[in-house]
């Protein structure tokens, strides 16, 4: 069974999230999405995003994802892997 991934307020921008909660969320991507490495980042003067890469960049299927909502990228990573199931 897939890890949870914690849920956050949708409007709850990532700068305003404690520490540990992006902790805790960045530590559920990476056991649910393996072939990922996940990272939160100030992105110029756009503020902090969710960033996705993917670990091997020659293999099929998304390889960056940058987001200010955890939902999307979940839903975007979802999709790769329903595309891409091995």
């Amino acid at each position: 069974m897939a890890p949870e991934l914690p849920v956050f307020d949708e409007l709850a921008d990532v700068a305003d999230l404690r520490h540990d909660d992006i902790a805790m969320a960045l530590g559920s991507l990476h056991a649910r999405y393996p072939a990922f490495r996940f990272r939160v980042a100030e992105v110029g003067w756009l503020g902090c995003r969710w960033i996705a890469e993917r670990i091997k960049g020659l293999d099929p299927g998304l390889h960056t994802m940058i987001t200010v909502d955890l939902a999307e990228l979940r839903d975007a990573l979802d999709q790769d892997e329903a595309r891409h199931a091995r």
